[in-house]
């Protein structure tokens, strides 16, 4: 993987968590907050493992941790918030941090499956690859909760959740 390419993965993973950051800040609601937490904590250790890449390149392994955002525990926090029949009240700038979040991971998504097309090397194909997968859940999740907060009298059950792990 060439030098400028790592630093991209590495600012775009730096970005993400930042942004998520911000979210979890910025929200109220326990339950969201603590899936922005995630979130930042899962994009931060991207950013690590990619970075450690260069310093491992002769023995090309590096430790990732593969705990994936465990799709029950975010059904349960979201199933909590519709039983709590909480009326969200975000302003609108929150609601477009939410959608640039979710853009962003659809576009990283498909940078990190380009990426991995054209990659020689074995283990940062599935490093990519990887990361694809993730991104394309995380893109899901903030779909769905983007929808929720755009409509909130739309349920959980009409939601589509299960697609955290597409």
């Amino acid at each position: 993987m060439g030098k400028s390419i790592q630093n991209i993965v590495v600012e775009k993973e730096k970005k993400m968590e930042q942004l998520y950051q911000q979210l979890a800040l910025e929200s109220e609601h326990p339950g969201l907050k603590n899936i922005f937490t995630m979130l930042a904590k899962m994009e931060g250790e991207h950013a690590v493992a990619f970075g450690d890449m260069s310093e491992h390149a002769q023995s090309k392994t590096v430790e990732v941790d593969k705990e994936p955002l465990e799709e029950e525990d975010i059904k349960k926090i979201l199933v909590g918030i519709k039983n709590s029949n909480e009326i969200f009240d975000i302003p609108t700038s929150q609601k477009n941090l939410f959608k640039a979040v979710r853009d962003f991971e659809k576009e990283n998504e498909l940078f990190y499956s380009e990426m991995a097309k054209k990659e020689p090397d074995k283990a940062t194909k599935e490093l990519l690859l990887e990361f694809a997968k993730e991104e394309k859940g995380h893109y899901y999740l903030m779909n769905d909760l983007y929808e929720m907060i755009s409509a909130p009298d739309r349920t959980i059950e009409n939601a589509e959740f299960n697609q955290i792990e597409r």
